[in-house]
């Protein structure tokens, strides 16, 4: 039998491919835009992946099946405090990347500025 993958399996694939196609058209176009939405649309898999594992792990360390991090600790008593959690890593990788794709250029910048003179 052949098992197909799950819906946020294949949203998480689309939303890294795409936003991955973002970040190198706007780094090889040198628009920013195009690299601060690409990093946007990849910190969300990334975020996600990243409140899971680092979950699980702190709470395998705690002698606790997850812990939620950085709110809500070991009982949740909303979802609030789980879609708190996603958004401070989503953020926090929004940013990283970011600022990383942000340097990011060609040369078409450089080469643009020597040519007229500044």
């Amino acid at each position: 039998m052949i098992s197909t993958p799950g819906i946020m399996a294949v949203l998480s694939g689309l939303l890294f491919s795409f936003g991955f196609l973002l970040i190198t058209s706007g780094v090889r176009n040198s628009v920013p835009a195009l690299r601060f939405a690409g990093s946007a649309l990849v910190s969300v898999p990334v975020g996600g992946i990243t409140y899971a594992m680092l979950g699980a792990k702190v709470g395998q360390h705690l002698g606790l099946r997850f812990y939620s991090f950085p709110f809500g600790g070991a009982d949740l008593h909303s979802r609030a405090q789980v879609w708190g959690s996603i958004a401070c890593w989503i953020l926090l990788w929004w940013v990283v990347l970011s600022l990383l794709f942000s340097r990011l250029d060609y040369g078409k910048d450089r080469q643009h500025r020597a040519a007229n003179g500044r």
